[in-house]
């Protein structure tokens, strides 16, 4: 792959766990479980960011598949965390994302720190991904107790997406 990828298309990730009684939530109780009620904010939401518009299925599905947490402001869904799998061992948080202009107020700590809350109620440790470059959220997430575990490489064939 090395020579044939646009260098912006190799993306390294550090994963990140925190274990049960290791955690340090943040404002948890500013984000809400979203529900149906949600799904087309949650639906338009997912266009704001990495991908093209989600039909309101995929939210549905989404929302009644897992627990996905959001931060409301003015009425308008502004951040959002989900826990994708919860294990014994282990549980997933992804799909953390703030709208760019609501990032620095708390925000992302709150939706993190609902999704650490409710994958902890279930299992042991939970992870998450984020981009090496992304400074930001990894201060965030190490505030709330997370470390690095891990890292893995996101490669693009052409998507245009990222992680």
């Amino acid at each position: 792959a090395k020579g044939r990828l646009k260098p912006d298309s190799v993306i390294l990730n550090d994963m990140m766990m925190v274990r049960r009684g290791e955690e340090r939530l943040v404002r948890p109780d500013l984000a809400v479980r979203l529900s149906e009620k949600d799904a087309t904010e949650y639906a338009a939401f997912g266009s704001s960011f990495n991908s093209p518009p989600a039909p309101i299925e995929w939210a549905r599905e989404g929302l009644a598949d897992h627990p996905v947490f959001g931060v409301f402001d003015d009425g308008r869904l502004v951040s959002v965390a989900s826990v994708t799998a919860s294990l014994p061992e282990v549980g997933v948080i992804m799909g953390v994302e703030t709208q760019r202009d609501f990032r620095r107020r708390g925000y992302g700590s709150a939706v993190v720190s609902a999704a650490t809350r409710e994958a902890l109620s279930r299992s042991k440790s939970c992870v998450l991904w984020v981009a090496s470059r992304n400074t930001e959220a990894l201060g965030l997430y190490r505030r709330l107790g997370f470390r690095k575990i891990g890292e893995e490489m996101w490669l693009d064939f052409g998507t245009g997406l990222t992680p």
